[in-house]
């Protein structure tokens, strides 16, 4: 339990380092900070999503790929293939990133909320509406059924928001009356 509570305050120190940091940063920079964040963090996902999928028997961490290969070695299986039997699971766990896809999964629709986040702040433009599709792509190619439920309630929430925007009543009615349909 107090383990807990010192967790609690390093949460609560580092946001408060953070919040002081980032008043003294000016917002043209901020923004700069963030596509250089959203270029890269894209580029590592289709780095990944790439090796994941042209190297399925790649497993760094011999997390129990093997069990699931069977005998591709000698053969790479088709997408018919892949889906059909257990090789699915091959492509969830090469992943180069983390331990598995769903990690990378969770990582993609981390930055599908931060780039909603920016686009609410800076406004919508074509450059930042490409990673949003990028992202929102890598999401469903991690093969993370988690990420894909998230992602679509995410995207549910951020159009009643956008639809409710000038009546906060509506918006929030409507929010209420729709979850229970996602739990």
């Amino acid at each position: 339990l107090r383990r807990a509570f010192i967790y609690v305050f390093y949460i609560i120190v580092a946001v408060y380092v953070l919040r002081i940091i980032l008043t003294k940063i000016s917002l043209e920079d901020k923004r700069k900070a963030f596509i250089l964040t959203v270029i890269l963090s894209t580029l590592a996902l289709l780095i990944e999503c790439i090796l994941r999928f042209t190297e399925p028997t790649l497993d760094l961490r011999n997390a129990g790929t093997e069990r699931f290969i069977l005998s591709t070695v000698s053969k790479s299986p088709s997408l018919l293939e892949v889906f059909s039997n257990n090789y699915f699971y091959a492509y969830k766990y090469s992943s180069i990133m983390f331990f598995d896809s769903n990690f990378t999964g969770l990582f993609a629709l981390v930055m599908v909320v931060n780039i909603l986040f920016y686009r609410s702040v800076f406004g919508k433009s074509n450059f930042i509406n490409l990673f949003l599709c990028a992202n929102i792509i890598f999401v469903f190619l991690s093969f993370s059924r988690s990420a894909m439920l998230v992602l679509i309630v995410i995207l549910v929430i951020n159009t009643f928001f956008l639809v409710y925007k000038n009546n906060k009543y509506l918006f929030s009615v409507s929010i209420i009356f729709t979850l229970p349909l996602f739990m």
